[in-house]
């Protein structure tokens, strides 16, 4: 879930790294930004999308916090960077929210420990939504920079509070309501369709 890098890449422009991330995760050259669809990766099957404006706007951030925090794309990897993200917050990025809380919600139950670290960790941080920058600000930045600005500390650990409990656990609880229904019937109309 968490991975290492070199020491050069840590200095390099972000724009140069996502291009690498993209191509070792059989993403497009743009990482989907063109494109109308993304794909959901369940197993064998992919499971089509709608690629929003709003996703399209912020995709990019969500990326590079894949890369700054070291959490690769599998769904373990997925559901740490969106935990992290609920955690940091996402501004009034509506559609960011719906994605995050929603892979989140996967986190939660199949991964609690990875989950709440990395809720634990993005208690302690902050976003990029945050800083308020322009893209090209943003990519123009290595991951030390971007790390130094977010406060983040590679495999940080801290102990948690009762206030980290209960935001994780409130959080958790939201997603849950939001989300658990969508999952059981998307799973049920599944096996129905196809069983």
């Amino acid at each position: 879930m968490e991975r290492s890098e070199p020491m050069t890449a840590l200095h390099r422009p972000i724009e140069t790294l996502l291009e690498a991330f993209y191509r070792a995760n059989d993403l497009p050259k743009d990482g989907g930004l063109s494109s109308n669809w993304f794909f959901l990766k369940m197993g064998p099957l992919k499971i089509p999308v709608p690629n929003t404006k709003g996703r399209k706007a912020i995709l990019y951030l969500h990326d590079i916090h894949h890369l700054i925090n070291a959490y690769d794309t599998s769904w373990k990897g997925e559901a740490a960077v969106s935990a992290w993200e609920v955690a940091t917050g996402l501004g009034r990025h509506w559609t960011g929210w719906a994605l995050s809380l929603s892979i989140f919600f996967v986190g939660v139950w199949l991964f609690p420990k990875v989950t709440f670290r990395a809720f634990l960790r993005g208690r302690r941080t902050q976003g990029l939504i945050a800083l308020n920058q322009s893209r090209e600000a943003v990519l123009a930045q290595s991951i030390t920079q971007l790390r130094q600005a977010t406060q983040i500390k590679p495999m940080d650990v801290h102990e948690p509070t009762a206030a980290d409990y209960g935001a994780y656990l409130a959080w958790a609880a939201l997603a849950t309501v939001l989300y658990g229904s969508l999952w059981v019937l998307g799973i049920g109309g599944f096996l129905w369709l196809f069983l």
